[in-house]
């Protein structure tokens, strides 16, 4: 399990950009470089605080996903929860081929 720097808009892109650098984009081929697999995140009204990933966060964090080629899971009881509108999009909505759960 890898930590990564959140703020009072959750995960902080370039904290995750930081901790992926450790790797190559083509090492997810390699089972041998034990490259993330997986990010799991619970992006809108986490408790305690009820802080949300912005729009830009999750395009950020989803494009990480494709260079370094790991599944985004999702976790989100609390979308209808969100008070700002217009409501972020989910991880779900921007998924182009097939990495989020």
């Amino acid at each position: 399990m890898i930590n990564v720097s959140s703020d009072e808009h959750r995960i902080i892109p370039d904290s995750l950009r930081e901790t992926l650098s450790k790797w190559k984009p083509e090492d997810s081929k390699d089972p041998e470089k034990n490259t993330p697999k997986f990010l799991y995140t619970v992006p809108n009204c986490n408790n305690p605080a009820g802080n949300s990933l912005t729009a830009e966060r999750k395009r950020e964090i989803y494009e990480l996903a494709r260079k370094y080629d790991f599944l985004i899971i999702e976790d989100d009881p609390y979308y209808f929860l969100q008070f700002n509108k217009p409501w972020a999009p989910t991880f779900l909505s921007m998924d182009v081929d097939g990495r989020v759960i």
